[in-house]
């Protein structure tokens, strides 16, 4: 459901975005605008269309599971980025402010990525029936 809301929000507003965004010089902040809008996009679709039964083999499901890996910090790094320069200037530019912000960001990441390790540690492979292709079984964490 979210990724619907997503794709109707994208589908709304592109007219928009191009007029606003996609004609002009890049910057910092149209950077990061698409890595936050267009990152979240990807990884939302890589979380609904990953999970379909797919024919696979090991190297594929665990390429699919790095990738997705990188997706989601690139989306938290893109977030947490936003936010401390949303604080910054909220804050009237303090900086000890903003550099708290941060390294909250950096240890909810931190703990997003040691949880992410026990998550899908082993990949099984059903090469038939309904449930055929990439699915995950927990055991012990990958950065052990």
């Amino acid at each position: 459901m979210p990724l619907a809301f997503l794709v109707y929000d994208t589908i709304l507003t592109f007219p928009q975005e191009a007029r606003c965004i996609w004609r002009r010089k890049l910057t910092g902040a149209s950077l990061l605008y698409f890595l936050i809008r267009y990152i979240t996009l990807l990884n939302m679709g890589i979380r609904v269309f990953g999970n379909q039964p797919l024919p696979s083999n090991v190297q594929v499901c665990t390429i699919l599971r790095y990738v997705t890996i990188v997706i989601e910090i690139l989306t938290v790094i893109a977030i947490a980025v936003f936010e401390c320069l949303r604080v910054w200037a909220i804050s009237g530019k303090s900086w000890w402010l903003t550099t708290t912000v941060l390294i909250l960001v950096i240890i909810t990441l931190a703990i997003d990525i040691y949880a992410d390790s026990y998550s899908f540690t082993s990949i099984l492979i059903k090469s038939s029936g309904p449930l055929s292709g990439c699915w995950q079984r927990q055991e012990a964490p990958i950065f052990s």
